[in-house]
């Protein structure tokens, strides 16, 4: 999250997230029921910041990493093929972005893509 929005968690406005932190570190696992829902919509509500230019499913991997309900968070293997896919993804978004972009402007020097 901090990554995503370049700020530190105590600098975003989610006190759902933070109450959930709380309520795990208290072992206060009956409060987490009721923010799971609460947490998803904050945190979604964060990164939908146009500016910030988050993918659609890296926010979902975001939401889904801070759920308070430690059995809907993925596990290791899972975020790493997440990620890969990910990657995979980003490659065809860049690839097709620089497309339009020499489309739309033909003195667009062409560039070797990696």
């Amino acid at each position: 999250l901090e990554l995503a929005t370049g700020k530190k968690i105590d600098k975003l406005a989610c006190p759902k997230l933070r109450s959930a932190i709380k309520a795990e570190e208290k072992g206060r696992y009956n409060e987490l029921d009721d923010l799971h829902a609460a947490v998803g919509t904050e945190v979604r509500g964060l990164l939908k910041d146009p500016k910030l230019e988050v993918p659609g499913s890296l926010l979902e991997l975001i939401v889904q990493c801070l759920s308070p309900m430690r059995e809907t968070r993925p596990i290791a293997d899972d975020v790493i093929d997440w990620l890969i896919d990910l990657r995979q993804e980003m490659d065809e978004y860049d690839k097709g972005a620089i497309s339009r972009r020499m489309l739309d402007n033909k003195k667009t020097p062409l560039k070797a893509y990696q």
